[in-house]
């Protein structure tokens, strides 16, 4: 019977900022760290995508067929106790991930916001990095010839890259696919399999011209991935200015003057899905509690539900927002703190603030795996309504001249309702708990 080993690369481009936690150490001291390639020696640091980190959202792909393919998932005794019990492995090795070159690491210091204050709490600023959106070769092989059905599996792929999946980070889609299977009984076949495979790592060159390549025309045509099940798209214009950023402080000697940047990704200003997702959670507990839901464990049953919690993830994802193109230009406002006791300017007290400017466009995106039912929905209209109102705002200063955002005509708070605390909880399947307040409710 003829050796058969099909060699398969993936690629697949990411289409927002992701990271994968290192751990830091003397020379990268952070505190949520992206994973650095210690194989290749340069002056600049290229992150690293480990296997393990595309294994499981791939298992959950391939459905009904990754056990074939990857093998039996570990048992709860194994998990627990590190006792290994014999199941067969898997058909497909994932041997290894090569990033473009392109990919740059940027950072910046993150708080968290009390819900209660408005304010950064004490004690948890941090340090966070991320790696540009760009492409990445998964490498993999498998004994056999090649397998159609899983070329189709690979084609709708939609991996899930490291953390923060709920804030805008991580999503990315397969758009091209490779395979060759090679004849180990054959002379060929086996002496570059020995001699020159290393080169077949390389995403640049093509397949050597030895084994069977399989056709691949028209896999992606009529094969596309799934769409979320659920989106809201909210157009919102900046009424007053925003700031999402960091601290920068002068690199001039002597100099008390600092600026603090707004938040970016790549040329494009940008409201981070970690911000959206603060406000609306903040919003939604806000209205749940004016509807009349004092019960807190009620209350935490649908936070956690919409938003997750540390130990479970939450059913929505929040997109970053950036600015339109033409609106990309920072408005920067130079302030100085008044000193309380003198009446005058605080010294070492000036500093700039570049936010977004006001006019500027920002297209929102929420969305859910599942579909998500209409009395949720109407909770985020409620928050929708809360920030065009300007009874809520994003980001730094919102009590001052920040932070207010508007949408235009039609937009989704216009088909907002009293909510339904019972329809609610029942959307939710909490426990049953008296939550003190009626049917329906007006916020």
């Amino acid at each position: 019977m003829a050796r058969r080993r099909t060699l398969l690369r993936v690629t697949i481009h990411v289409t927002e900022r992701w990271s994968i936690g290192g751990v830091a150490d003397g020379a990268n001291i952070v505190d949520l760290p992206v994973l650095r390639d210690r194989r290749r020696v340069s002056d600049s640091a290229h992150p690293y995508v480990p296997c393990t980190s595309l294994a499981g959202s791939l298992r959950r792909h391939l459905g009904s067929a990754a056990e074939d393919w990857l093998g039996m998932e570990p048992s709860g005794r194994e998990m627990q106790t590190g006792t290994l019990e014999r199941g067969r492995r898997g058909r497909l090795r994932l041997l290894g991930v090569i990033l473009n070159d392109e990919a740059t690491i940027s950072a910046r210091g993150v708080t968290r916001v009390e819900s209660a204050r408005k304010s950064a709490q004490g004690g948890s600023l941090r340090v966070e990095e991320w790696v540009s959106s760009g492409q990445f070769t998964l490498f993999a092989e498998h004994a056999g010839p090649y397998d159609a059905e899983l070329a189709r599996a690979l084609a709708t792929w939609r991996p899930e890259v490291g953390r923060a999946r709920t804030t805008g980070m991580g999503a990315s889609r397969v758009v091209d696919l490779d395979a060759m299977t090679v004849d180990l009984d054959t002379a060929q076949d086996l002496h570059w399999w020995l001699t020159e495979r290393a080169d077949w790592s390389d995403p640049r060159k093509e397949f050597p011209e030895i084994g069977e390549h399989a056709s691949l025309l028209g896999i992606f045509d009529g094969n596309k991935p799934a769409d979320a099940a659920w989106v809201m798209t909210v157009e919102w214009v900046v009424a007053e200015p925003i700031h999402i950023g960091f601290e920068e402080p002068s690199k001039t000697a002597g100099a008390t003057h600092s600026t603090a940047r707004n938040f970016g990704v790549g040329e494009s200003l940008v409201v981070p899905g970690s911000s959206w997702k603060g406000v609306f959670r903040s919003g939604v507990e806000h209205a749940l509690l004016c509807a009349g839901l004092v019960d807190t464990t009620a209350r935490e049953t649908v936070i956690t539900h919409l938003f997750g919690a540390t130990t479970a993830r939450g059913r929505l994802r929040f997109a970053d927002a950036s600015v339109s193109r033409e609106d990309h230009s920072p408005l920067t406002r130079t302030h100085a703190p008044i000193d309380r006791f003198t009446g005058g300017a605080l010294r070492g007290g000036l500093h700039s603030i570049e936010s977004i400017n006001r006019g500027c466009t920002l297209r929102q995106t929420i969305s859910a795996e599942q579909d998500l039912p209409e009395p949720l929905i109407n909770l985020l209209r409620h928050v929708v309504r809360d920030l065009h109102d300007g009874l809520r705002g994003i980001g730094r200063g919102s009590s001052r001249g920040y932070g207010w955002i508007r949408t235009p005509d039609n937009d989704p708070a216009a088909d907002a309702r009293p909510i339904d605390l019972d329809a609610v909880l029942a959307a939710c399947r909490p426990q049953a708990a008296p939550h003190g307040a009626a049917k329906e409710s007006s916020k």
